[in-house]
């Protein structure tokens, strides 16, 4: 039981071997690591088009189609909340996906920022008693996400268009700032063309 007492001590030359191979393991486990995580988020970007593109093969109704976009981008993309307002077939439809709560104030700020915005961009002047509204919340009561958001620092419009038509708008944002990747961009505007040219 006390043999370690009688055994010489190992050379600086097998300290540094057994060192260096012990950094070299953490190098990969991290390695790893950020690997699984670019794996998981490719295999929810894959879902997400899965899911719109069956839903394509079914449907061509828009307002369904963005809403099945809304509610499954949070997976990938951190907003705190995803909106978006849309004309078809001359009814206007207006959704909001909360990731995290909003103060009363902010929610109120997005609706009309929304619809401003989509006045802007197609010309079109609904009543805002005449667009059919749909709040969803996403997040879970006393979860990392249930912090009441105050003000964003970040977000992003993306125009829908349909037959070279402005149709709509989707809209995320979030309290951080600079949150929002090229990546995260890029794979919105990719779905928002899948969805557009069905």
């Amino acid at each position: 039981a006390y043999d370690y007492l009688l055994k010489p001590l190992p050379g600086m030359n097998d300290i540094l071997r057994i060192v260096s191979r012990a950094l070299e393991r953490q190098r990969l486990l991290e390695g790893n690591q950020e690997l699984i995580a670019h794996l998981k988020r490719k295999v929810y970007e894959l879902n997400i088009l899965y899911q719109i593109s069956h839903a394509v093969s079914y449907t061509l109704d828009y307002y369904q189609l963005i809403n099945i976009l809304l509610n499954s981008l949070n997976r990938v993309i951190d907003f705190d909340v995803a909106s978006s307002f849309l004309i078809e077939e001359n009814k206007y439809y207006s959704s909001i996906y909360l990731a995290r709560p909003l103060t009363e104030s902010l929610l109120e700020r997005v609706k009309a920022d929304i619809f401003s915005e989509f006045v802007h961009r197609t010309a079109e002047k609904p009543l805002k008693t005449d667009v059919l509204f749909n709040l969803t919340p996403l997040y879970k009561e006393n979860s990392d996400k249930s912090e009441v958001v105050k003000q964003f620092k970040t977000s992003y419009s993306f125009p829908l268009i349909i037959d070279k038509k402005p149709m709509g708008i989707i809209n995320i944002a979030s309290h951080k700032q600079g949150i929002f990747s090229e990546r995260d961009i890029g794979l919105v505007n990719t779905i928002i063309d899948h969805i557009c040219g069905s």
